[in-house]
């Protein structure tokens, strides 16, 4: 990723931009905030994400996700024998352990509810994928691959913290196939997917009904494209594609329609109903939805965070949150009032170094 040196003298500038009289005219109110004490309450104008307070998460987390409203699940390193889950209080950075896996196990991708992490592990000349449980540590085996299998990208949930789904393919094939579990019925089903083309398959997501699914391709010296289509029977069937940003993402709004983030920096929503494709801002790098889908964030330039409600296919109240971040991940806790982002800071050392302390996650409070 890249960054911008700017000599900002220790200042933060956060500006929170808020609609005013009449719906056509908007007014701004820019609200310092000082990057040596990012907790301190703001004095941002009343708005529907008015910044109450910037919490900073210190430490050498990899930030897995929200746990609930006050908790945030971190992977806080592996020893000799251990990889370590920590629960992190993000209001004081309190950590408790909350559970141990063994020292060789991938943490993946925690559920949106908080109650259920993805691992994966090399054991007995297979890869072995599991699910485990963060309150009763209850493993349960998802899948496993074999030697002559490839696993293909990233292991993702459905929004509804019910599916989880990944690629792989058999070394000696060129089609791949979509396995998806469902963790109600303890069951999983294979899809054959046959829009690789020598490509990879780096993400697979499915809608919350597990009647579609989303995924993005990878192929060397072209554009990465997404494809949208139906689960039918044992077949994925592509019903729409389009070239998406490498370090863009995905995502369902509903069972209907996904946004992504286009080729050129556009988020687009896309709804198979109508087979309709929407721009709802330009010049984006990332977003997130909160959990209900009734807002998002989003960053332009890889510098400022944007926040918005959505309605239908436009954004409303469109406020400044953040700036001086290259983002690339926000998570939004489960009561949609705080936003928890991960980045660089696009400022503070020399161009192309980038010390730890720039990449501290931070909590984005609203009141």
């Amino acid at each position: 990723m890249r960054k911008r040196a700017v000599r900002l003298g220790g200042l933060l500038l956060v500006a929170v931009i808020v609609l005013g009289g009449c719906m056509n005219q908007l007014k701004s109110k820019t609200i310092i905030v000082d990057d040596t004490e990012e907790n301190k309450k703001s004095s941002a104008v009343k708005a529907d994400f008015e910044v109450n307070k910037i919490y900073k998460i210190s430490g050498n987390e990899n930030i897995l996700g929200w746990l609930d409203n006050d908790h945030i699940l971190g992977d806080s390193g592996r020893n000799d024998q251990e990889l370590r889950l920590e629960s992190i209080e993000y209001q004081y950075n309190s950590r408790q352990k909350q559970m141990s896996v063994n020292k060789d196990m991938e943490a993946g991708d925690l559920s949106p509810d908080g109650l259920q992490l993805c691992v994966a592990s090399n054991e007995h000349e297979k890869q072995i994928i599991k699910l485990i449980g963060l309150k009763d540590h209850k493993e349960t085996l998802i899948g496993e691959i074999g030697n002559d299998q490839l696993r293909m990208g990233a292991i993702v949930w459905s929004s509804s913290s019910r599916y989880i789904s990944f690629a792989k393919k058999d070394r000696s094939k060129t089609e791949a196939r979509i396995v998806v579990y469902d963790v109600n019925l303890h069951s999983s089903k294979e899809y054959v997917f046959t829009q690789l083309k020598g490509g990879f398959v780096s993400y697979v997501k499915v809608s919350d009904d597990g009647e579609s699914a989303l995924a993005v391709i990878l192929r060397e010296g072209q554009d990465d494209i997404i494809t949208v289509g139906a689960l039918k029977e044992n077949e994925f069937i592509s019903q729409y594609e389009h070239e998406a940003r490498r370090d863009g993402n995905f995502d369902f709004m509903n069972n209907d329609q996904v946004v992504f983030v286009g080729q050129n920096g556009s988020l687009t929503l896309y709804d198979r109903r109508n087979e309709t494709a929407t721009t709802l801002a330009e010049q984006v790098s990332t977003f997130g939805l909160s959990n209900d889908r009734k807002y998002i964030a989003y960053s332009k330039d890889r510098e400022n965070m944007y926040v918005a409600s959505l309605q239908g296919n436009r954004l409303l109240n469109e406020q400044v949150s953040y700036k001086g971040r290259n983002f690339y991940q926000m998570y939004w806790s489960p009561d949609a009032k705080k936003i928890l982002i991960t980045g660089i800071k696009s400022y503070g050392t020399r161009p192309g170094v980038v010390s730890a302390q720039e990449n501290v996650p931070l909590v984005i409070e609203f009141k």
